[in-house]
């Protein structure tokens, strides 16, 4: 078992992809209740006065947009743009909010109850697919059974690079509609096994963890002495931008 900790919200729909006005909702809506620290925040001025670093300098990683190769890239606008996600709507990108010293920067905690780390971090990721994205670990779907159509046809594939390691998912993909009969493939419709990190109980999970998008809560090393759910003010907010229920899904790794 690893020593990091990952917290998935997962639509319902696990097919589901939004929007870029439901995913710019979203992005303001982080920063303006205080979830994420933005440019111009006093949130970004007490980060910056604890690492003893220039104002610019933090600001200007506010936010990271990893697409297949991360580095060099220009430190995104702020406030961003509708147009800035419409150039999003295809392809695979993850898209960080880093957060640093949550309590210190009177940012708001992403989980119930809530309970400090010794070290504060964690990174507010969302996740935009193409294809459908299977998550496994040690934790999440424990069996890795294939995945296959009923015609028989095996339906999870690697990405197609030159260099896995460019793979922002580092996870199998799933092939939807099936490519020699065309059915559908639901997520939902697999009962995927889950362990729990803490405890070593197994549990069924429809669908586990895929995903064509995802918002995860990746707290790194800097694990939740307690963790149960995510905050309310944030699954609130979730629903509110997205119009979509979702599922929780802890990831020891």
């Amino acid at each position: 078992m690893g020593v990091e900790y990952r917290h998935f919200m997962i639509p319902h729909v696990q097919t589901f992809r939004p929007d870029a006005r439901q995913l710019h909702r979203f992005v303001e809506k982080l920063g303006k209740e205080r979830w994420i620290a933005v440019p111009g925040s006093d949130a970004m001025k007490r980060i910056a006065a604890i690492e003893q670093r220039p104002l610019e300098d933090v600001e200007a990683m506010w936010l990271l947009d990893f697409k297949r190769l991360p580095y060099d890239q220009p430190p995104a606008p702020y406030p961003l743009p509708v147009d800035w996600f419409v150039r999003r709507e295809h392809g695979d990108h993850c898209l960080k909010f880093p957060v640093n010293f949550f309590d210190p920067a009177d940012l708001r905690f992403p989980f119930v109850p809530n309970s400090p780390y010794d070290y504060t971090y964690f990174t507010i990721e969302i996740h935009l697919a193409d294809k459908i994205v299977r998550h496994i670990s040690e934790c999440v779907d424990v069996d890795c059974k294939p995945i296959t159509c009923p015609c028989g046809e095996d339906l999870a594939y690697s990405p197609n690079i030159d260099n896995i390691n460019l793979d922002i998912f580092y996870s199998e993909r799933i092939r939807n509609p099936c490519p020699e009969c065309g059915r559908t493939f639901d997520p939902a419709k697999l009962a995927i096994i889950v362990r729990n990190g803490r405890t070593g109980k197994l549990s069924i999970v429809p669908g586990g963890a895929m995903y064509r998008f995802a918002v995860v809560i990746n707290c790194g090393k800097s694990i939740p002495v307690a963790l149960s759910h995510v905050a309310p003010g944030l699954a609130k907010l979730y629903k509110a931008a997205f119009k979509m229920d979702f599922k929780e899904v802890g990831d020891f790794f």
